[in-house]
């Protein structure tokens, strides 16, 4: 019995490790989220070189950022369930795929933006968790842009194909390129029609 207990606690302690963000390490989560979506990892922006805030204003910044994280997941939401009536299987793919991932860095940022008001006579320890607070609700509004990808609706989201430049007939003749077939030395006249019968 006890070694059933002490095998159930070990796999609980483990699965709490494992488990993403479960150190509040938002800058890792979201690195590990721009890493399965295939896109460049930047390095972060130095977090020195921001305002330095008063705790009034991270208090009331981060309970703006708590707010404006859940409207963007209850909006996300509603873009889920139009995409599972249109039935388009591509579309709900990528727009669950970035509510699991709006949802793992709420998680992680929600609780410290509750305690906040909690942390008013530590400044240092209200700074470490307002920078997760205002992380967290720069890569929620980055997945909400991504998630308009998703369904289309972002006009500005079209990808940019760069055009050559075209040369004019003068220039394009005059540049000497080994891989261009050279030019037809004789004309040929069109042949005869191979049958007299129409």
């Amino acid at each position: 019995m006890l070694a059933t207990l002490g095998l159930a606690g070990a796999v609980y302690a483990a699965d709490k490790i494992t488990e993403p963000g479960s150190d509040g390490d938002i800058g890792k989560v979201v690195t590990d989220q721009r890493i399965a979506d295939g896109q460049i990892v930047r390095p972060p922006t130095d977090e020195h070189q921001r305002e330095k805030l008063s705790p009034e204003q991270m208090l009331e910044l981060g309970t703006k950022y708590k707010e404006e994280m859940s409207t963007a997941l209850d909006h996300a939401e509603a873009v889920q369930m139009d995409a599972r009536r249109s039935r388009d299987v591509i579309r709900m793919a990528c727009v669950d795929d970035k509510i699991a991932q709006m949802k793992v860095v709420i998680k992680i940022a929600e609780p410290r933006a509750a305690d906040l008001h909690l942390l008013l006579g530590d400044e240092i320890v209200m700074q470490q968790h307002f920078s997760i607070v205002r992380q967290a609700r720069e890569r929620v509004n980055e997945l909400s842009l991504e998630l308009e990808d998703c369904s289309g609706d972002n006009p500005a989201a079209n990808y940019y194909i760069p055009k050559v430049a075209e040369q004019p007939a003068a220039e394009a003749t005059a540049v000497d390129d080994p891989t261009r077939p050279p030019s037809p030395t004789h004309d040929f006249d069109r042949p005869a029609e191979a049958s007299p019968y129409r």
